[in-house]
C-alpha cells in the first residue's frame, strides 16, 4: 500500500466535470476481492532485486514517474481531458463505473491517470495493454492524508495463469513503484482502493486524489541464433535469429561482420573466408539492445572439387 501526499489538489468544479460518480455498483464485493488480492501481494514483502533496482531502466522510470507525479503539485492547467489518444499527453481521469474488470478504464503507458475513491469502499480498476514479454512498472501516489493508496497489477478476475510475476516494490518518498515481469503480452489490470476504508473511515472529499503512471520495457533476450554449417570457402554465415534483430559474427575478439535479420528471422552475414577449425561466435541484438545467448560454430574444411 502507498504512503500519502504529493499530487496537487484540483478544484471541485474540475472534478465534477472530469469524473462521473454514478450509483454504487457492487462496491462492497469488489472492494473485498481487491483487498484480498492486494493483501496477498503485500504479504510477499518482496524488495526489488538489486539487478532491477540498480538497472538503468528502473532509474529512468523512477526519475520520470517521480518528476511527473510531483510536477503536478502546483499545476493550474490540468484540463480534465479524458481522451485516450496516444498522441495526447494530457492527464487522463477515471470514469465510473470502473469497479469491475468488465468495465475497467483504459490506461495508456507513460500517461498520467487521476482517480478518486468515492463513495466509500470504492474500488477502481484500470486495464493496460502490454505488447509482449517484458518488464511492467507502475508508480502510484496520492495528494491526500485521507487516502492510504493500495494497488496491484493482476490478470483478469484476479486469476493467476502464470503470465504475470510480481518482482517487488519500493517507496521513493511518497511514491510507490511496483515492478512485474510479463511472461505473455496481453491486457492486464491495475486494481486500487483506499486502505483507510478498512477502518471504516469515510473522510474522502472531491479534493482527495490519487494518480498512477505505468511503463513497459523490453528486457527479454532474443533466443540463441541457429547457424548453418560454415566451411573454409564460405564468405557468408547464414541461419535464423529473432526477426529484425542485428546479427553479429566474431572470431575471438575480431568482428567479422554484422547484418540485420529479415522479418522472418533469416540472416546472411558477409565475412572473409576463415581457416578450417576456426571457432566463430554468433549473437543477435534486438531493438531494445538485449543480446541473445551466444551460438558457436566451428569452420569445417571445405571439400575438394
Amino acid at each position: 500500500m502507498n504512503k500519502r501526499g504529493i499530487i496537487s489538489i484540483l478544484t471541485v468544479g474540475l472534478i465534477f466535470s472530469s469524473l462521473s460518480l454514478g450509483t454504487v455498483h457492487a462496491e462492497d464485493n469488489q472492494y473485498e476481492l481487491s483487498k484480498k488480492a492486494i493483501d496477498q501481494q503485500n504479504e510477499l514483502k518482496k524488495p526489488l532485486n538489486e539487478d532491477i533496482h540498480n538497472s538503468r531502466v528502473f532509474e529512468v522510470f523512477e526519475t520520470n514517474s517521480l518528476k511527473t507525479l510531483k510536477g503536478t503539485q502546483n499545476s493550474k492547467n490540468i484540463n480534465g481531458n479524458k481522451s485516450i489518444s496516444a498522441a495526447n499527453k494530457d492527464p487522463l481521469f477515471e470514469s465510473e463505473y470502473n469497479d469491475e474488470f468488465r468495465v475497467a478504464d483504459s490506461m495508456l503507458l507513460n500517461r498520467l491517470m487521476y482517480g478518486q475513491f468515492l463513495p466509500m469502499y470504492d474500488t477502481d480498476i484500470f486495464k493496460v495493454t502490454i505488447p509482449k514479454k517484458g518488464l511492467f512498472l507502475v508508480a502510484g501516489s496520492s495528494n491526500s492524508y485521507a487516502i492510504e493508496l493500495a494497488f496491484g497489477t493482476f490478470e483478469k478476475d484476479y486469476k493467476d495463469n502464470g503470465n504475470l510475476e510480481y518482482l517487488g516494490s519500493e517507496f521513493n518518498g511518497d511514491v510507490e513503484v511496483q515492478v512485474y515481469q510479463v511472461h505473455k503480452g496481453g491486457t492486464y489490470y491495475i486494481s486500487a482502493f483506499d486502505y483507510d476504508n478498512t477502518y471504516d473511515l469515510d473522510d474522502n472529499t472531491y479534493d482527495d486524489m490519487y494518480a498512477f503512471m505505468a511503463s513497459f520495457v523490453d528486457n527479454v533476450k532474443p533466443t540463441m541464433p541457429t547457424v548453418n554449417k560454415v566451411d573454409s570457402n564460405d564468405k557468408v554465415v547464414t541461419g535464423k535469429a529473432e526477426p529484425n534483430s542485428s546479427v553479429n559474427v566474431r572470431h575471438g575478439k575480431t568482428g567479422l561482420g554484422t547484418a540485420k535479420a529479415t522479418s522472418k528471422g533469416d540472416f546472411s552475414v558477409k565475412i572473409t573466408a576463415q581457416k578450417a577449425g576456426a571457432k566463430l561466435t554468433v549473437t543477435a541484438k534486438d531493438a531494445a539492445n538485449n543480446v541473445s545467448p551466444t551460438a558457436k560454430v566451428t569452420v569445417a574444411k571445405a571439400s575438394k572439387k
